[in-house]
């Protein structure tokens, strides 16, 4: 889930996305201007204001999501009151699939503007009726983590967030609000968020870098492991597994867990797979694992040799076993068709493919 700091209002503001309710499903991006929209979000917004408080302005607007892309969402402001001021922080919940549905007429005005208010109670509860803790930087600092977006396409958003380049990649922080229900709710962290905490870049990417294994553990899984997950989710459960980390009646069809903070400590040396996929235990912008601190090292170790990275999304990257490859510039081909094919702009990477060798020491172009 992406986006979180509304930069015209100056709130502090977190994506808290609707089940089903993915921006990336919208491509080209909805025509923002058009008539009909235009009559929705009239009658939406009063619609919503009748089941919320008074002391809570109603605004929707156009967001910035990732590669630039544009969706609809509501906020929720808080007034000021004569006694003071309100911390002006509120859950940003899109609505694109439900303008969907109100225009071809599955779901009526009073229906949506009840979803969205219900929407709106669940976040005044824990954990999100903490929020104010995120001005704290003692507190907040337990919580941060980074994603990993394009450079380029993120121009407008990298402005006005603190990030760190690396190739044609950027490292955006967040403070992870939650992370129960099977989706991420955050807030990305701005330059006006860092200026409160009086931060450097240096001590905020320190303190992500040493959360995000904490918060969000990697899972390296043979690809053949990945696409049997998506068949049948149980299907992990029934590979018999030994010690040595091979699966019985196969060489590449199971998972190997590197969460550090493994029970066992342990891990499982894989055997065979030509190729695995990289990402986090939430599957949710587990593009990022590959820049925790000695990760591409420990797949070294556990590959076995070097290998290619290719970007699959935000969410997940493939690794491919060097001596499977007689010419790098396949696999970019492939990641470029793919990418124009397949994957959504909302979650497109790259289309460069990196490689990873211990005589280099670090990522590198392919």
């Amino acid at each position: 889930m992406l986006n979180s700091f509304d930069p015209f209002s100056g709130m502090i503001s977190f994506d808290a996305e609707i089940s089903g309710n993915d921006p990336a499903a919208y491509s080209p991006e909805p025509d923002m201007t058009n008539e009909e929209y235009k009559t929705f979000k009239e009658l939406l917004t009063p619609a919503i204001q009748r089941r919320i408080s008074p002391l809570i302005r109603i605004s929707i607007r156009d967001y910035l999501k990732n590669n630039g892309v544009k969706a609809r969402g509501v906020t929720f402001e808080p007034v000021k009151a004569a006694s003071g001021p309100v911390l002006d922080i509120s859950p940003v919940i899109y609505i694109d699939s439900l303008y969907e549905a109100y225009r071809t007429g599955s779901l009526g005005l009073n229906d949506i503007a009840s979803i969205i208010a219900s929407e709106y109670f669940k976040y005044l509860e824990p954990p999100f009726k903490n929020l104010p803790d995120i001005l704290d930087f003692k507190i907040a600092r337990k919580r941060l983590a980074f994603r990993v977006v394009n450079t380029e396409l993120n121009a407008e958003l990298l402005s006005s967030v603190p990030h760190m380049d690396i190739l044609d990649l950027s490292l955006v922080f967040y403070y992870l609000v939650n992370d129960d229900s099977g989706s991420l709710s955050y807030c990305t962290v701005t330059d006006h968020l860092i200026n409160k905490w009086n931060l450097s870049l240096e001590k905020l990417y320190n303190t992500a870098v040493k959360n995000a294994p904490r918060l969000l553990p990697l899972s390296l899984s043979s690809i053949d492991e990945a696409v049997c997950r998506i068949i049948d989710p149980k299907a992990a459960d029934k590979q018999d597994i030994d010690q040595s980390g091979s699966a019985s009646g196969s060489s590449s069809g199971c998972n190997y867990d590197l969460d550090p903070g493994s029970k066992t400590g342990q891990t499982k040396k894989p055997w065979g797979a030509a190729a695995f996929v990289l990402t986090n235990t939430a599957g949710t912008h587990g593009s990022a694992v590959i820049f925790y601190k000695g990760v591409p090292e420990k797949c070294f170790e556990l590959i076995g040799e070097s290998y290619f990275i290719l970007p699959s999304s935000i969410h997940e990257l493939i690794l491919v076993r060097e001596s499977m490859v007689r010419d790098p510039f396949e696999l970019t081909k492939i990641v470029r068709s793919v990418n124009s094919s397949s994957i959504s702009r909302n979650e497109f990477l790259s289309n460069r493919v990196y490689h990873y060798s211990p005589a280099a020491g670090c990522i590198e172009y392919a």
